[in-house]
């Protein structure tokens, strides 16, 4: 499925991974992979703040702690099993149960039936940090106009994170008061994003009600949280933790058994030990072939804050070479924004 095609349409609600939809129809080989497959054991932090956990496999990635990125580390994390799901121009009909392609008017509402509906009930409200128009800057989306949504608050403290400030500003809005001003704006494209979005629950309502407006809806997550909720009309973009990022053990193994074919995959790298763990997990995880997308992006050179610790850049012909050297099928990604304005410039 290309990038840019919407997902196809179906119900909403929470709860449902690929596995757990009622009528879905999965291969029964698949299936019983997809229910045995386990994340691996929680990892305990190092003086340094790296993640550490039981050894695995020869290859998976270097050791957190050995920032040398030599050949002989490997991350000690345990890497669930998964088996390789369909693909190819069907792939949506074997993992759903029904045909693959999108039809715009099964799902659909016209924007000014879903803006009157939003005052006939309650949406309930979110702690938000900012809403903005602006450039999309990541994603295969990049360069696109979108509107932003940034809610307030996370629980992961990543080395660079570039959001500091969405930890605990924010005010409460309404969802349909949200709803209503994402209508109001010409722009297809949504992003909801943090923070980590998926830490309140009545987001779902948000995805849910943007998609009804026929929104091409993004869902930003830190991949440490469960995406078998999103309405399956979102793309997400699921952040897969490197070993820089200081919260590799966060990292919830089994939403790579819930990625569909429109969603897309990110790694941030700092260094060369954190490209070859992403390496190897794309490798190993056939990624490039379960979603739309695998990104590799490097850090950009971030100071030190009130609750992150910092992190050097790295360059970003450094990763270009690495990702040529070893024939990726993966996407360098460059943070558009970050071109087009001051790195620490907020609202873009």
């Amino acid at each position: 499925m290309a990038a840019q095609d919407a997902p196809p349409p179906g119900r909403c609600g929470g709860g449902e991974g690929p596995d757990r939809r009622a009528g879905a129809v999965l291969p029964s080989a698949l299936a019983a992979a997809v229910r045995s497959s386990q994340p691996p054991a929680p990892s305990r932090r190092t003086s340094a703040g790296r993640a550490s956990a039981g050894p695995v496999p020869a290859g998976i990635g270097p050791d957190s702690s050995d920032r040398t990125g030599s050949a002989a580390a490997c991350a000690r994390i345990e890497l669930p099993t998964l088996r390789s799901w369909p693909s190819g121009p069907h792939a949506e009909a074997a993992i759903e149960g029904e045909a693959s392609g999108h039809d715009p008017d099964a799902a659909r509402v016209t924007e000014a039936a879903a803006a009157e509906s939003d005052g006939e009930r309650d949406l309930g409200t979110l702690r938000i940090n900012e809403v903005f128009h602006s450039i999309q800057g990541e994603s295969t989306r990049a360069g696109e106009p979108c509107i932003f949504i940034r809610l307030a608050g996370c629980h992961l403290r990543c080395t660079y994170c570039d959001t500091e400030y969405a930890f605990r500003e924010g005010s409460t809005r309404a969802i349909g008061d949200l709803v209503a001003e994402v209508a109001a704006i010409e722009c297809p494209l949504v992003e909801i994003t943090g923070g980590e979005p998926l830490l309140q629950p009545r987001v779902h309502r948000l995805i849910t009600r943007l998609c009804d407006l026929g929104r091409t809806v993004l869902i930003e997550t830190s991949g440490a949280c469960d995406i078998a909720p999103l309405d399956r009309r979102a793309i997400a973009i699921l952040d897969v933790k490197t070993p820089g990022s200081g919260e590799l053990h966060r990292m919830l193994w089994s939403n790579l058994e819930r990625l569909r074919p429109w969603d897309e995959v990110k790694f941030v790298i700092a260094d060369r030990a954190d490209y070859d763990f992403a390496r190897d997990v794309a490798r190993r995880y056939a990624l490039a072939e379960r979603c739309a997308a695998v990104l590799f992006s490097p850090v950009v050179r971030q100071d030190a804050g009130l609750e992150i610790a910092g992190c050097p850049g790295l360059p970003l012909r450094t990763l270009a070479e690495w990702i040529l050297a070893d024939r990726l099928p993966v996407r360098l990604q460059v943070q558009l924004h970050k071109w087009i304005w001051d790195p620490g410039t907020r609202g873009v």
